[in-house]
């Protein structure tokens, strides 16, 4: 496989606030509240929470400049959504719903579901500050039945993470 563009720029060691073994710890086996909905750019809100199918949820910075710490959010992020997309075919036929998640307002976001950071404030997420904003590091969560199932932390390859995850789940 081809590596992407952000995953040759992205340093070997990829600094994160949060080590990833507690964050996983922590997170797998949580429930997420049945109210918990996040605002889509259509205005309209999806559930995370209370959904008895599988959710895959992206987290992703969103922001329109690159952090301090080397990577180029907006190339990532685009690589990102593209490669969910372009295996959303394979993600439904086993049931799945994907989303992804920014920290960052409904109007800043063309192609993927917004949330506030109370999503942040539920899970204690990793973020990180560029300037003013706070944003979500990437990692993606998969729900099961409203509970957390798995986590992917840190993703250092945004463009074949899709591909990582789905051979998750389909035990590749």
């Amino acid at each position: 496989m081809e590596p992407s563009a952000t995953s040759r720029r992205l340093p070997l060691c990829w600094p994160t606030s949060l080590d990833a073994t507690t964050l996983r710890h922590r997170l797998i086996g949580t429930k997420i509240a049945v109210e918990f909905t996040v605002e889509a750019t259509d205005g309209k809100h999806a559930r995370l929470g209370g959904v008895t199918a599988a959710l895959v949820a992206y987290l992703f910075p969103g922001s329109t400049s690159s952090p301090e710490h080397g990577a180029d959010t907006p190339l990532a992020d685009a690589e990102e959504h593209r490669s969910f997309r372009d295996l959303h075919e394979q993600t439904t036929a086993l049931g799945l719903t994907v989303v992804g998640v920014s920290s960052q307002p409904v109007a800043k976001l063309q192609d993927a579901i917004a949330a506030t950071l109370r999503l942040d404030e539920l899970l204690r997420l990793p973020t990180f500050r560029l300037g003013a904003e706070q944003l979500y590091e990437r990692l993606t969560i998969l729900i099961v039945a409203g509970k957390i199932t798995r986590v992917f932390y840190p993703v250092l390859n945004p463009g074949s993470h899709a591909a990582e995850v789905l051979d998750h789940l389909t035990g590749r």
